[in-house]
């Protein structure tokens, strides 16, 4: 029960994709894994943060090994563990091994058809590979499974990568909705915030998306990702010399992607 407990709390500060809170992630997958060392899912959980940490925030070749490692021991644990096969495909992801990636991805979901992070990852690997159309139907697989704002945002930029303008319009409108409702709750989430903004950015709120950015900005200023998803916003909002600047900072603070 108690490496359960830790796994939920590992997987809620998983979900809110920041710096802090992913290197929180971490340390509740680990104490997880010292309540119960034959606990799959935790190791699973393990590999994912160390996937972004690596990706976002920390890029050390070693944090890419020690996710490999983790998605290794989870599948050692559990073959039959949806998770173990989702964590795998994203450390294969990273490591650009596209093809197998699909293969653990697609056992991922024939095991757990219901597993969001399954869906998601896909997606954010198919549209790394440049596989679109593959990456639109998993985001919507994983949209329809949890309201999730990072979810429904990619998928309307997506739409707007194969040039389906209409459609992605409505998305972005869609996407800015749940970023609504999920500020209402959590009115100081950075993350959500600069998502949003990019939504109004796109929907022609030019007014908004300035405000939701700068207010992601003053209260999270130096989280990398904040930085660089503010900086998105400058960018779509046309503010080129603003859109560098900010690039430049969140570089400088250790965006590592």
């Amino acid at each position: 029960v108690e490496a359960f407990e830790y796994f939920l709390r590992g997987r809620q500060f998983f979900g809110e994709f920041r710096h802090k809170p992913m290197a929180r992630a971490r340390q509740m997958f680990q104490r997880a894994i010292e309540a119960d060392p034959r606990y799959g899912r935790a190791y699973a959980g393990l590999a994912d943060a160390d996937c972004f940490l690596y990706m976002y925030f920390v890029p050390r070749v070693a944090l890419l090994g020690e996710a490999e490692e983790a998605s290794r021991h989870a599948l050692e644990l559990d073959r039959d563990s949806a998770e173990a096969h989702a964590a795998s495909g994203l450390t294969l992801t990273l490591q650009k091994d596209f093809q197998a990636a699909d293969v653990a991805f697609t056992e991922a979901v024939r095991l757990n058809p219901r597993l969001f992070e399954a869906h998601y990852f896909w997606a954010r690997s198919c549209f790394q590979r440049g596989a679109h159309e593959e990456a639109l139907r998993h985001y919507r697989e994983a949209c329809a499974l949890r309201e999730d704002f990072q979810a429904a945002l990619l998928l309307a930029q997506t739409l707007e990568t194969l040039g389906r303008h209409a459609e992605a319009a409505q998305a972005y409108a869609d996407a800015l909705e749940v970023c609504e409702r999920h500020i209402a709750l959590n009115p100081d989430d950075g993350r959500a915030l600069t998502m949003g903004s990019v939504a109004r950015a796109r929907g022609g709120d030019r007014t908004g998306a300035l405000d939701w950015a700068e207010r992601a900005l003053a209260a999270e200023p130096d989280d990398a990702v904040i930085v660089y998803a503010a900086a998105g916003t400058f960018a779509v909002l046309g503010l080129t010399d603003r859109a560098i600047e900010t690039f430049t900072r969140a570089v400088n603070l250790g965006f590592g992607n």
